[in-house]
This record gives structure tokens, C-alpha cells and sequence, in this order.
């Protein structure tokens, strides 16, 4: 499918984009965003503002570790019930420790 002739697929993949990639900045303003935070953690959650968008994406929820900023929980809501959440756990960073395994032939 090509997203860029299907506005709404391309308003959806835009979200999908800044929120794995770290930078919703890249955000437009079709896209309501709200922060929060508790005692561990910080919560960006954000909501389209295009009603045809919401029909498939409710919103996504970002949650964020105080301790070292990396994503804690993901949560994709295609509805108010109906949603898909990942939790990260035992995260390394920075542990690759053979860089020719990335290496293009």
C-alpha cells in the first residue's frame, strides 16, 4: 500500500514514526499531545485530532523511566478497550560489543 496517497494511513504512519524514533517533534498538529509524571516515571500521551485517524488509533501512550529516559511501556489503543501494550524490561544499552555483525557485504 502506498501511505503517502491515503492521507489518513500517512497522519498514522507520522505517529508510529515519531514515537518509535524518539522525536515527536515531528509531530504535526493533527496530534493533541498531553504530559504527566509520577514518582517514576513520565507520561506523554498522545491523541489524533483527525476523526477518520481515530477510527483505527484511539491514541498511544508513552511511558518514559525517570531513571534513565528510556521507554518503560508502550501502549497502542485502537479503542477505549481494545489496545496492544508492551513493557520493557531487563533494557541494555549500549552492549554491542562486535560491530561486524552490522556490517554491509
Amino acid at each position: 500500500m502506498n501511505l503517502t496517497s491515503n492521507k489518513m494511513m500517512n497522519q498514522m504512519q507520522d505517529m508510529l514514526t515519531a514515537c518509535m524514533i524518539g522525536d515527536l517533534s515531528k509531530l504535526s498538529t493533527d496530534y493533541e499531545l498531553n504530559y504527566f509524571e509520577d514518582q517514576k516515571n513520565y507520561l506523554v500521551k498522545i491523541k489524533p485530532v483527525n476523526t477518520a485517524v481515530q477510527a483505527y488509533i484511539a491514541g498511544m501512550d508513552i511511558y518514559l523511566d525517570k531513571k534513565d529516559m528510556s521507554v518503560y511501556k508502550l501502549r497502542l489503543s485502537e479503542t477505549a478497550t481494545n489496545y496492544t501494550e508492551y513493557i520493557f524490561r531487563n533494557k541494555k544499552f549500549n552492549s554491542l560489543t562486535d560491530e561486524k555483525i552490522f556490517s554491509v557485504r
